[in-house]
């Protein structure tokens, strides 16, 4: 199909419509699941519109990482109207993403998988790479503001009024998206 045309390097692990799965992951990787040794992720979303150059970049990247990368796993994830939703890019870019998900081995630790999240993010930084908020990532909170821009206010001013004691944030969200 269109993937393995357009990128050679990638395989479908199953298939079916697109709210029950189909997974990608880079030729010669394992899928791991729950039963799997602990693992770290980092999770980055670039405009689809630039799928195909992200793409490029995250191989040249991941091709440093040796055994430590276990898997990596793509995905087209379509933007909505979350204030602060890593998947939804400008309308200049067409909204849409694709998310670039990479799962190290646990035993590496997060200083070294941050380490290598920040060489990535540096190849993807031309793109406008956002991370995924759950997972781990390298950039600072100036970063963050430079790639969320009016977002990252509005969710402040969101913030502010229904939470103005910090009910529903905590060490990381002040520093990180906060400002606090």
């Amino acid at each position: 199909g269109f993937l393995e045309a357009e990128f050679g390097a990638f395989d479908a692990t199953s298939e079916g419509p697109w709210h029950d799965k189909m997974h990608i992951w880079m030729r010669n990787a394992t899928p791991f699941g729950p039963q799997a040794a602990a693992e770290l992720q980092l999770e980055h979303f670039v405009p689809l519109v630039h799928a195909a150059e992200a793409l490029e970049r995250t191989q040249l990247v991941a091709e440093q990482w040796g055994t430590n990368l276990l898997y990596s796993e793509i995905r087209a994830v379509r933007g909505g109207s979350q204030v602060l939703s890593p998947y939804t890019c400008d309308e200049g870019e067409g909204y849409d993403t694709l998310a670039i998900c990479n799962g190290f081995d646990g035993a590496l630790g997060e200083d070294r998988v941050r380490a290598a999240a920040a060489v990535l993010e540096e190849a993807l930084e031309p793109l406008r790479a956002r991370p995924h908020w759950a997972k781990l990532f390298a950039y600072s909170p100036p970063q963050l503001e430079e790639l969320y821009g009016t977002h990252m206010s509005r969710f402040r001013q969101v913030a502010r009024a229904y939470g103005p004691d910090g009910k529903f944030s905590n060490e990381w969200c002040d520093r990180m998206v906060l400002g606090r």
